[in-house]
């Protein structure tokens, strides 16, 4: 019963961010992408930590990971603004406007970097998995050597 009563409390919790957020959004930064009706990706360093991330959500053992091109509107901020206890209404407020300014959450602890997008996709390659991920993105990372004078 009182784990019930603790997900519904977490759950409408995270209605009501999701609700603040997008008025803030419309208000303040509006060419930003929707959290409503967005595509969420992440960067090539921080698959591994929401893939894992998306199987304990899911309550799957796996999960495809897909590589996009993609062409236009983005915004990459710090989710851990999202992931807070139970606020006073101006600690939502506060924290949606520095989620849309793109502060970091803190600077002790590594960011959670989500990328909102909305625009043109062209999917350019699928991994089966986290393994078939890092055994094949070795292939795509470029060292770059300064030249010497």
């Amino acid at each position: 019963m009182i784990d019930s009563l603790f997900d519904v409390i977490i759950r409408t919790n995270r209605r009501y961010t999701e609700f603040i957020f997008e008025q803030i959004r419309t208000g303040m930064f509006p060419n930003f992408p929707s959290r409503f009706n967005c595509m969420y990706l992440c960067e090539k360093d921080s698959v591994e930590n929401w893939y894992n991330s998306m199987i304990l959500r899911c309550g799957i053992s796996e999960l495809p990971i897909y590589k996009f091109e993609v062409t236009g509107k983005v915004h990459k901020a710090d989710q851990r603004w999202l992931d807070q206890d139970v606020l006073a209404h101006g600690n939502y407020v506060q924290a949606g406007q520095k989620y849309w300014s793109g502060e970091l959450f803190d600077t002790i602890n590594p960011p959670m970097y989500e990328i909102l997008f909305s625009g043109g996709v062209k999917r350019v390659e699928k991994y089966e998995n986290i393994e078939d991920f890092k055994k094949n993105i070795k292939r795509l990372i470029v060292i770059h050597y300064p030249c010497k004078s």
